[in-house]
């Protein structure tokens, strides 16, 4: 895999992480927690 490729997952896996946790009642715990 290509860095590149690397950066845009990560990407993709924050952006679904935050429109979920805008969702959930609670923030989720975690490394997310902080953002």
């Amino acid at each position: 895999m290509h860095p590149l490729e690397y950066l845009t997952i990560a990407l993709a896996v924050l952006t679904v992480a935050a429109r979920v946790s805008m969702y959930l009642p609670r923030p989720p715990k975690g490394p997310f927690k902080a953002m």
